[in-house]
């Protein structure tokens, strides 16, 4: 039987979160964890090399960034989101159809969201990085506002 006292759950999730025993690679940290955020790049692989046991190198983050293994994303104030790629399908899922400020805010200004982001996934499946640049030139002026 688990300790569900305050300790033993606290014991639970640090050992869940890959801290005890650690994730076997980079992925399936990401996949477990439904992602990794940070305030910086930096610190969200400082977040994987703690918690994939056979350790992270730089080389090898990098492979796993060109092969498509993470999606990677950036937030509202540089945040990074770090998703495995089913869990970018799922999450997105979820959260693409909510009416949230983006969404009326594109609306206000115009803009019609769904189609911005229909390209901007067709651009992501054959290049697998998408740049700032390139979704403004979608957005036209109004990336501007």
């Amino acid at each position: 039987m688990r300790d569900l006292s305050r300790v033993g759950i606290r014991n639970i999730r640090i050992a869940k979160s890959g801290l005890v025993d650690g994730f076997d690679s980079v992925e399936a940290c990401a996949k477990k964890l439904i992602g990794i955020q940070a305030q910086y790049q930096q610190f969200g692989e400082i977040s994987l090399f703690h918690r994939v046991s056979s350790g992270v190198t730089l080389d090898g983050l990098n492979r796993v960034y060109a092969d498509g293994g993470l999606i990677k994303l950036w937030g509202q104030r540089t945040t990074v989101h770090l998703y495995g790629v089913d869990e970018w399908e799922s999450l997105n899922a979820i959260y693409a159809p909510r009416r949230t400020w983006v969404r009326k805010h594109c609306e206000e200004l115009g803009v019609d969201l769904d189609d911005v982001l229909g390209k901007i996934d067709r651009l992501a499946r054959t290049k697998r990085y998408v740049g700032k640049d390139e979704i403004a030139a979608l957005l036209g002026e109004q990336a501007k506002n």
